[in-house]
């Protein structure tokens, strides 16, 4: 399953307490899925700032029984 190929959106400020989430529907049973996600971000520790970035991927299969 691919998804939405270079979907993207940018917020200008994110508390670090916020829930990463995504929707997905249309989704079969007993079929495996992989949901990959990054997320690209500037860090700055108060005297430089740097590009830094965020990856995962989760492999899920939805069961009928």
């Amino acid at each position: 399953m691919v998804g939405k190929s270079g979907y993207h959106d940018s917020h200008p400020s994110i508390p670090a307490d916020y829930f990463w989430h995504s929707t997905i529907t249309g989704l079969q049973l007993d079929r495996t899925y992989t949901l990959a996600a990054r997320c690209d971000f500037t860090a700055n520790n108060g005297h430089t700032t740097a590009p830094g970035n965020v990856q995962y991927t989760v492999e899920f299969t939805l069961h009928s029984s």
